[in-house]
């Protein structure tokens, strides 16, 4: 069993649309409609179809925010229906990921399934 990283950062669970690429290991590139489950300043997690493997990088691009960040995979887990749970990592932390969700009330803090 793998065990994950200890979360710096609070977590909020936020459905956020995006376009997700990157490269497949014959370097064939792919790209995908996606959302977020979550985010954190650190990373997130996301739902993908395509198959990622631990390490490989991956572009996220959000179009209503013209928004593109960088981040690298760091937990893949298999959640049925040709579906897979993906952790991401961003090459570069963004507390103002938190600070905008939080100050426009996009989550429920109140939620059992909010946890810091």
């Amino acid at each position: 069993m793998e065990l994950l990283p200890i979360r710096k950062t609070q977590r909020v669970l936020v459905r956020v649309p995006l376009s997700v690429s990157g490269k497949m290991n014959d370097e064939m590139p792919f790209e995908e409609e996606s959302f977020t489950i979550s985010v954190n300043a650190a990373g997130g997690l996301l739902q993908l179809r395509k198959l990622v493997i631990k390490g490989q990088r991956l572009r996220l691009f959000q179009a209503k925010s013209r928004q593109q960040e960088f981040c690298v995979v760091t937990h893949v887990e298999p959640i049925g229906d040709g579906l897979t749970s993906v952790r991401v990592h961003f090459l570069e932390p963004h507390p103002e990921v938190l600070a905008y969700y939080i100050s426009t009330r996009r989550l429920d803090t109140t939620s059992p399934r909010f946890k810091i």
